[in-house]
């Protein structure tokens, strides 16, 4: 039996996050001017991040065009609500002595 078109758009959208996860752990591991040797053109891993956050995005759109859900990017209080999310669990990383206080430099 054939996807739908719903079907086909989510799993376009884990498809992309997951190319964004991969990249993302690929700059933890080795920085984020690394460029892999055999990509052309070369684009170093800030430039591949970039590119990821606009796959993951215009996947987005598609989605929210084809279920009508009038989802405005950004919704700034969600965003924000997760901004603390992120800080709260970065103290408590930090508390646990697995995460580096001054992440200025990261």
């Amino acid at each position: 039996m054939a996807m739908t078109k719903m079907q086909y758009l989510l799993s376009k959208l884990a498809e992309e996050c997951s190319e964004l996860a991969q990249i993302a752990l690929k700059a933890q591991q080795f920085g984020m001017d690394e460029f892999y040797a055999k990509m052309v053109p070369k684009i170093d891993n800030k430039g591949r991040m970039k590119k990821e956050f606009n796959d993951v995005m215009a996947t987005i759109n598609q989605i929210n065009k084809e279920l009508d859900m009038n989802f405005l990017m950004p919704e700034n209080d969600l965003i924000y609500s997760k901004i603390k999310k992120i800080d709260k669990y970065l103290s408590y990383s930090q508390l646990c002595g697995q995460t580096e206080k001054d992440l200025a430099n990261d």
